[in-house]
């Protein structure tokens, strides 16, 4: 009789969990909530963050260097009076970092959020020395 490695039975755990996992959201492809698009331009770069039903006076942003770090609180209805039938919202405390190639420029960046359309635009002028500090979002 063959032993088996002791790292053999983790890897085949591992892979009935992934198994469970899939089967459990039903195939769908899992992502990094909340999405997030980042784009390079030659002086900055253009960040756009999906934040919908958020309250801007929960959102926290703080930069350093070379990246952006940004977390949130985000709420989903109270369902005291009845039962959930489905709930795919995320509801709780988010933190996320973002990296860029360059420095930035701490003190250029522009934040905004628009509860309407519920998307976080960051507007973030590359820089030349090491900065660090928080961001206001308008």
């Amino acid at each position: 009789m063959q032993k088996r490695s002791p790292f053999e039975n983790v890897f085949i755990i591992i892979k009935k969990l992934e198994t469970e996992l899939r089967e459990a959201m039903q195939n769908k492809p899992m992502k990094d909530f909340p999405s997030v698009d980042i784009i390079e331009f030659d002086k900055k770069y253009m960040v756009y963050i999906d934040l919908p039903g958020v309250d801007k006076e929960k959102i926290i942003l703080n930069a350093s260097d070379n990246y952006l770090d940004f977390s949130v609180e985000i709420y989903s209805p109270d369902s005291a009076s009845g039962k959930y039938l489905l709930q795919e919202r995320i509801s709780g405390s988010l933190k996320r970092r973002l990296t860029f190639p360059e420095k930035i420029d701490i003190n250029k960046i522009n934040a905004k959020y628009s509860g309407n359309n519920g998307v976080l635009e960051i507007h973030i002028p590359k820089a030349k020395t090491e900065q660090e500090g928080k961001v206001k979002v308008d």
